[in-house]
């Protein structure tokens, strides 16, 4: 009644979508993860919360220079994958940060000082241009900094005391 062509050509169709099908199914559960985003630590210490938010608990102090892997940005925050939690993006940089003098894109290496200034937002430049303006005493600001050095236990009890809780400060 039909010519032999027709089923042929059906069960070719056949195997032909089973085996699209089977190939998308592997593509779909063995893709590789979306790719994380590599930042450096820009500041002296880059601060390790649990949660995105300034009020968390501080997990771990990751230094100057290192490299970390960004998995998502949220409200300024990157979830890093290792060791795992969230900084701030104001400590982080796309681009890479060298702690060897000598190399090509590092002809000096930072002093104390600078790397605060920098966390900061500030360098030397920006610096002497505020005070050949008269805009301050920065000594008085570094001196009063140092001296509200709270511990993490302190800034607990603050907080629980003033009934705040971490993700507040969003």
């Amino acid at each position: 009644m039909f010519p032999d062509g027709i089923f042929k050509g059906k069960r070719i169709m056949k195997k032909f979508l089973h085996g699209l099908f089977l190939c998308l199914a592997v593509l779909c559960f063995t893709a590789p993860p979306v790719l994380a985003l590599e930042l450096c630590v820009q500041v002296k210490e880059g601060k390790l919360m649990e949660q995105p938010s300034f009020f968390a608990r501080l997990l771990k102090k990751i230094p100057y220079g290192r490299k970390v892997e960004s998995l998502e940005e949220e409200n300024g925050w990157h979830r890093i994958e290792t060791p795992p939690g969230w900084m701030h993006a104001s400590a982080l940089t796309a681009q890479t940060v060298s702690l060897n003098p000598g190399q090509a894109d590092a002809k000096i290496t930072p002093d104390k000082e600078e790397l605060a200034l920098a966390g900061k937002g500030f360098n030397k430049k920006v610096e002497a241009k505020y005070r050949a303006q008269g805009k301050g005493d920065y000594k008085k600001v570094d001196k009063m900094e140092a001296r509200f050095n709270f511990k993490q236990k302190e800034l607990a009890g603050f907080l629980a005391e003033g009934g705040l809780k971490p993700g507040e400060d969003k």
